[in-house]
């Protein structure tokens, strides 16, 4: 099976922005690579600093859909940093796609 990326864009709620990237990069992407998790990018939207995302990649969707439940079942998710990362989110969407494409785009810019 073909690797996949998540892209979880994050629309965070005003004046929220310095604590979840805060909290993103002191704790969740520390805790998510300590499971496994390989995280390839985290950081503002240029388009504006309300707009987070998150990048990640998985083996395949069977893999994604497994480390994301053990991930986010986990005491260190739910007794850490969760409560206070969902409390700076107003919404999330993320897509999923093949890791080749993702790659292929990379090489072309």
């Amino acid at each position: 099976m073909e690797k996949v990326i998540e892209i979880r864009s994050y629309q965070l709620k005003a004046d929220q922005s310095a604590q979840f990237h805060h909290l993103v990069a002191t704790q969740s992407v520390p805790l998510q690579e300590s499971a496994g998790i390989k995280v390839l990018h985290y950081g503002f939207s240029l388009s504006s600093g309300q707009n987070y995302v998150l990048i990640r990649q998985f083996a395949n969707l069977t893999d994604l859909t497994q480390s994301q439940s053990d991930f986010y079942q986990s005491a260190a998710w739910l007794s850490g940093p969760r409560e206070a990362i969902l409390a700076c989110i107003q919404s999330t969407h993320s897509i999923v796609i093949p890791a080749m494409h993702f790659s292929m785009k990379a090489q072309h810019d």
